[in-house]
């Protein structure tokens, strides 16, 4: 799966759930949670800052120390 389609910063919630190893719905619950929080760049999709996601899996690696 090519993840940069959309430009690099923006991924959707199909291209999130691939990095999570996780389902939409999984990235959907985590954004329930407040755990990511989707950008609002007015299209019909959520869009997620790829540095948000990156911190989010970083803080994985931290929470597992």
């Amino acid at each position: 799966m090519d993840i940069f389609t959309c430009p690099p910063e923006l991924l959707t919630k199909k291209h999130v759930a691939y990095l999570l190893s996780t389902s939409e719905w999984g990235v959907g619950q985590l954004v329930a949670q407040k755990k990511l929080i989707p950008v609002d760049d007015g299209g019909k999709w959520q869009k997620f800052r790829l540095d948000d996601v990156r911190s989010y899996i970083a803080s994985l690696h931290e929470w597992h120390r």
